[in-house]
């Protein structure tokens, strides 16, 4: 016998039918979830990315800042030191040159003054004049021996009008105390 049993598979078809729906549903929803996921990592770091490049540029900028501030500090402090050194050299020559002309000063004769005194470039000139003309031999000896001073040359030797005589020496400058 032949039992003619139809068998409807539609219920099936229908429930197979939402089961590869829901698959494929969750499959391009969990797809685009894993590339907004990717996208938003992205964004996140190209973000952060930015950010340590912003932090990069302000501390080369503050960095460049500290280091332009502190050449400008080192220049004044050269000029400083430039100029103190300076004042210290200054000072020197004028010591040096107070005690030449005190050494003059308490050598020469007393019948010997100085009328006229000259430095240039490593000469000194001198002009005075004696009362006595015996007191030339003295004022030659002493103005040979200034300290600083290689022995001069004698210039004119005259005798004014008002009966002094007048004298002029030249005294090249040591090479040991030359200005720089």
């Amino acid at each position: 016998m032949t039992i003619n049993t139809a068998v409807n598979f539609l219920p099936w078809r229908r429930r197979q039918f939402t089961r590869v729906l829901w698959r494929w549903g969750l499959l391009v929803c969990s797809s685009w979830l894993v590339c907004a996921c990717i996208a938003f990592y992205a964004g996140l770091y190209w973000q952060a990315e930015r950010n340590l490049s912003e932090v990069y540029v302000s501390a080369e900028q503050r960095l460049r800042q500290q280091i332009s501030q502190r050449e400008q500090w080192l220049n004044v402090k050269a000029q400083q030191n430039a100029q103190a050194q300076k004042r210290r050299l200054n000072k020197e020559m004028t010591e040096a040159w107070s005690s030449r002309l005190g050494w003059l000063a308490e050598h020469l004769p007393e019948q010997a003054w100085l009328t006229e005194l000259t430095y240039h470039r490593g000469v000194l000139s001198l002009a005075g004049a004696l009362t006595q003309f015996s007191a030339l031999a003295v004022a030659d000896r002493e103005l040979q021996h200034v300290p600083g001073f290689l022995p001069g040359k004698a210039g004119k030797i005259v005798r004014g009008n008002d009966g002094y005589w007048q004298f002029q020496y030249q005294l090249p400058e040591g090479v040991a105390n030359a200005a720089p």
